[in-house]
């Protein structure tokens, strides 16, 4: 698809933008338009996510006084002082704009944000444009895999997984393969924790998958920044769950007097770790 000069702009200059009164059909644009540079991608991409920070930054303040208001009242805030969040009107602008520019960096990183904004509304075949297209795209497919991780809490675990999966079968590019290999592998160990999921949900096997996938990254992916991260999750796997044994440490309490863990083996132990940030 071509994307021409006044497509891209409507789009950055708002949803009051409108189109010539006689707007030329798509293969007449196609040949009287020159094709959008990236350097005009980047600049249309960035102006409509400034407009869109602008709105929700524009939100949050009136929320925030609404509910100093509410406070002094005694009363919570209701959902007509939530309402008049912006993301659901800016989620079919960066639709809009992924699919004029699909295939470049910035078409994929409008579709990640639609896909980010539209939370538990999200349309799947947005996932698998996401997978088809931006797989082995070296910017969008890293920030995807990174992303993806997060976005398991709006648009459920199932569909996050799933996806990285899918991306990993289709990438050949390293650093893809590395951060989608360790996304897969903390949504496979937090996954109990997201809205809606019982308690049981991270069996025994999605562990020893979690542990395989750390591995791996730590093996074949070692001077990448998720190496360090695989290695502290498999410590907290191994060490850190529920029903684990607590790492041996040594320390000296408020008196001077020096202590170790084991020293209270067998007995009813609380540690209190806490500090200011």
């Amino acid at each position: 698809m071509k994307l021409t000069h006044w497509m891209f702009s409507g789009l950055a200059l708002g949803a009051g933008f409108a189109p010539p009164a006689q707007a030329p059909s798509a293969g007449a644009a196609a040949q009287a338009a020159p094709r959008a540079t990236p350097s005009e991608l980047e600049a249309a991409y960035k102006a409509l996510e400034k407009e869109f920070a602008e709105a929700r930054r524009a939100y949050q303040l009136a929320l925030v006084a609404k509910h100093e208001e509410r406070k002094q009242q005694g009363r919570e805030l209701t959902a007509e002082d939530r309402a008049g969040d912006p993301a659901p009107l800016f989620v079919p602008r960066f639709r809009a704009f992924a699919q004029l520019a699909k295939g470049t960096e910035w078409g994929g990183l409008a579709l990640l944000k639609a896909l980010e904004l539209a939370r538990d509304q999200v349309d799947l075949a947005w996932l698998s444009e996401l997978v088809d297209v931006y797989a082995n795209d070296p910017v969008v497919g890293v920030r995807a895999a990174e992303r993806l991780g997060s976005m398991a809490w709006t648009i459920g675990s199932e569909a996050a997984e799933g996806t990285l999966r899918r991306i990993l079968a289709r990438t050949v590019r390293t650093e893809v393969q590395a951060a989608a290999t360790y996304s897969l592998a903390a949504a496979l160990t937090t996954a109990e924790s997201l809205p809606g999921k019982e308690p049981g949900v991270n069996t025994p096997e999605r562990e020893a998958e979690a542990k395989r996938l750390l591995a791996l990254v730590v093996e074949k992916h070692a001077t990448t920044k998720y190496a360090e991260q695989a290695k502290g999750a498999l410590f907290e796997l191994e060490h850190l769950g529920i029903g684990k044994t607590a790492p041996e440490f040594e320390t000296v309490d408020e008196n001077g007097k020096a202590w170790r863990l084991s020293d209270y083996r067998g007995k009813v132990t609380i540690i209190d770790f806490w500090g200011y940030w």
